[in-house]
């Protein structure tokens, strides 16, 4: 599969998760790698398969409010717990990978490991999600920026 099919799959299946099940329609998409502006959340979830790789996503603290809040139908996306939040943007990793990776791949079964999410300070530098991988996608909402990426690993 070439990049740019594994590129398209990313923000086709993204978009299709982000809608269906977060009711969220991005005012934007592009291929912008810059990290998402304020606090976030940074969510990396492991797949193994053929080919095995790395889903990750970071989130713009208040978009992931928003976003959890719309999932799990909060009214006040302020009250929610940070703990609520990253646990579904962990969820929303899971979604987002297992959308990609079942259609870039259907002839073969993947195994999504555990989503680890953190929550990364305005201040402190995020992770260095996605360096060098040309499957990168932002949705940009009114609220923040969400950016995923998906590196598939080299066969040994």
């Amino acid at each position: 599969m070439t990049e740019d099919t594994v590129r398209d799959r990313l923000v086709e299946s993204a978009q299709e998760v982000l809608e269906t099940m977060f009711f969220a329609m991005p005012d934007t998409v592009s291929m912008d790698p810059q990290r998402p502006a304020g606090e976030l959340i940074a969510v990396s979830l492991p797949f193994q398969g053929s080919p095995s790789g790395r889903f990750e996503l970071m989130v713009s603290d208040l978009a992931a409010r928003t976003l959890a809040a719309n999932f799990i139908g909060c009214d006040d996306p302020t009250s929610m717990l940070p703990g609520q939040v990253t646990g579904v943007m962990g969820e929303l990793a899971n979604m987002m990978c297992g959308a990609v990776v079942s259609e870039a791949e259907s002839d073969v079964s993947f195994d999504l490991g555990a989503p680890e999410a953190i929550h990364v300070g305005a201040d402190e530098p995020g992770p260095d999600f996605g360096a060098g991988s040309p499957s990168i996608c932002r949705f940009e909402f009114p609220e923040g920026a969400l950016v995923s990426c998906l590196t598939f690993k080299e066969p040994t």
